[in-house]
């Protein structure tokens, strides 16, 4: 099942995002992320009140503590988890955080590679918080990686290995080739 989740990229001011979206509401749309600058916070919680859309965080996001700060003031239903961003631990913390609330995460990327979408990947099995699709597909458009086996993908899903920790293999020669 596909699923509609756009990204504004914080470019609607609140009267436009609430136009938007009001006009929007019928398309079944799943999120929508980051609607006005996150600056805004008035404007952001009126976007909020307006819609039965759900508003997703990620760049008002990064750290534990803006995650804490977007939950006070009531302006997303969801929030994007992403391990490159934030590691194993404090993406841990947001995530108990996020339960706590009744808040939905799901797993972003920043363009990972195939070694970031693994990362990505197990966190997400092992975070019961992180309920829709999560985005680990990036690697798929880069010419190379830097494991020996770039991830598999059946069904929609990531294929997580047998192998103990991550399950990855590093490919030395193309490490040397690439190191600065």
């Amino acid at each position: 099942m596909a699923r509609l989740c756009p990204d504004a990229n914080q470019g609607y001011d609140p009267q436009t995002a609430i136009r938007v979206l009001k006009a929007i509401e019928d398309l079944d749309i799943t999120l929508l992320e980051e609607p006005c600058p996150i600056a805004d916070d008035r404007g952001r919680q009126r976007v909020a009140r307006a819609t039965t859309i759900p508003l997703m965080g990620d760049e008002s996001c990064t750290n534990l503590s803006e995650v804490r700060r977007q939950l006070s003031l009531g302006v997303v239903r969801i929030i994007s988890i992403k391990v490159a961003r934030t590691g194993f631990a404090i993406s841990q913390r947001i995530a108990h955080l996020c339960e706590a609330e009744s808040i939905v995460n799901l797993c972003g990327t920043q363009a990972d590679s195939g070694l970031g979408a693994l990362c990505g990947a197990h966190f997400a099995a092992s975070c019961r918080n992180v309920r829709l699709a999560s985005e680990a597909t990036g690697f798929l458009d880069m010419a190379d990686d830097l494991l020996v086996e770039t991830p598999k993908i059946e069904n929609g899903m990531i294929r997580l290995s047998e192998r103990p920790g991550l399950g990855i293999q590093i490919d030395e020669k193309k490490l040397r080739h690439y190191r600065l």
